[in-house]
């Protein structure tokens, strides 16, 4: 389900089997980053979902998950910035934060805080997430998604509304994971 093609592209492949069962493939970064105080950090890759996922029920996605989830602590409350996500195969991308806790919270969950963007078809097109500490107070700072450079969803400390939360999302470590998940339980298969 992982492999590199001969352009030297990483490629997530998502199989069924001959016994109808789905296997998809999910990398995890071992390291985890955070934008120091003071500055700005971005987070990017170029992706190209292809054909391939044009199909009921096949959800790529490229994110960051709060290196505290490897240490016990539950999600949401580990924190969550989904950067691009797709489902179903539809032109359409998601960026959203997840926080807090279950039935409601700051980040209104299990649904998050996101915003759909249109994709304008399968070519590669670079997605980036910039979490910009530069303003030095918690409740400016923002969390801004990008698709090809251009602004399509941002946060700020004010909106979210809880410095605590905000800084689990701004302040702390996370991992960044690439996957294809098939199914789920936000695409319907």
């Amino acid at each position: 389900n992982i492999q590199l093609s001969g352009g030297q592209t990483l490629q997530l492949v998502p199989w069924k089997e001959s016994n109808g069962e789905w296997t998809s493939g999910r990398l995890e970064s071992k390291k985890a980053w955070h934008a120091q105080e003071g500055k700005a950090m971005r987070v990017e890759a170029a992706l190209r979902t292809g054909e391939a996922a044009n199909k009921q029920g096949i959800w790529p996605a490229f994110w960051m998950l709060g290196d505290s989830m490897r240490r016990g602590t539950q999600w949401p409350l580990c924190g969550e910035l989904d950067i691009f996500e797709r489902v179903n195969g539809d032109l359409t991308g998601y960026g959203t934060v997840h926080c807090g806790h279950e039935g409601g919270g700051p980040c209104n969950e299990p649904e998050g805080l996101g915003k759909a963007v249109p994709i304008p078809d399968n070519s590669f097109h670079t997605w980036s997430i910039v979490v910009d500490r530069r303003p030095g107070n918690w409740q400016q700072e923002t969390i801004h998604w990008l698709l090809d450079g251009a602004p399509f969803h941002s946060l700020t400390g004010a909106q979210l509304g809880d410095e605590g939360t905000w800084a689990t999302l701004a302040h702390s470590p996370m991992y960044i994971l690439f996957n294809v998940a098939v199914g789920g339980n936000w695409p319907v298969s």
